[in-house]
């Protein structure tokens, strides 16, 4: 009878002994903190290490964001009379987007926002035409450090809408109001960098360079000009991944 009580008790030490040593190992150790002091530093902690902030590019990872783009450039337009006309045009666009990595390093993605530009022919004051843009988009992650990394891309899309403007329709006439329908082909070419804010977020930015061809209908004559743009654009994006 006593020989179980004996193994009872030695398992009973083992394991107090275990856990003593277990709580000594989360402290820190009051000799080595005696000697810090003495040298004047502060006393060692053993606290959990939280993890670093790396910038994801693995497969099956997710990227919610916004695109946006600007740029103040130029844009050759046909007239319904005479002869083209060069333009300066000021460009806008924000695009919600939603990129899955396909595989590490290549995200593949769509975005459809809106796009805007400021631009006039005969008229002697610019007009705002807002369009609808969707994108399909191809970026490829460079990793420089932990957090940041380069990320050149390309895409094509499509975009359309319309405006009002001041027009002339006849030679030598005056100018009149009239209605135009937009559509249009755009290509971009986006050479960014992306910094990791957050474990969750992500900053980017750099030089994009944004191509649109189409035309504008004039619905009171019913005829295409035709309109071609090179954008030189600043883009300001902002991601949550996940």
């Amino acid at each position: 009878m006593k020989r179980p009580s004996r193994i009872l008790a030695a398992l009973a030490g083992v394991l107090l002994l275990t856990g003593a040593e277990s709580r000594a190992s989360a402290q820190s150790d009051p000799f080595t903190d005696y000697e810090t002091l003495k040298k004047g530093g502060a006393p060692t902690s053993r606290g959990p290490v939280e993890p670093e902030v790396t910038l994801p590019w693995q497969r099956g990872t997710w990227m919610l964001g916004l695109r946006s783009a600007f740029s103040y450039t130029g844009a050759l337009a046909q007239s319904v009379v005479g002869s083209s006309e060069s333009l300066t045009t000021f460009f806008f666009r924000f695009t919600p987007t939603l990129q899955l990595h396909v595989i590490d390093k290549l995200a593949l993605g769509v975005s459809f926002g809106i796009l805007g530009k400021s631009s006039g022919r005969e008229e002697e004051r610019g007009r705002s035409e807002i369009d609808w843009l969707s994108e399909i988009t191809a970026h490829y992650t460079i990793p420089v450090t932990q957090r940041f990394a380069i990320t050149p891309g390309v895409g094509v899309g499509v975009y359309f809408g319309g405006s009002d403007r001041r027009l002339q329709i006849a030679q030598n006439g005056p100018l009149v109001d009239e209605s135009t329908s937009t559509r249009a082909f755009s290509g971009a070419l986006y050479l960014d960098v992306a910094y990791q804010v957050t474990k969750s977020f992500q900053l980017r930015s750099g030089l994009g360079f944004f191509a649109s061809a189409g035309s504008e209908t004039v619905e009171s004559v019913d005829r295409s000009l035709g309109t071609t743009a090179f954008n030189i654009t600043l883009p300001v994006e902002i991601h949550y991944t996940f």
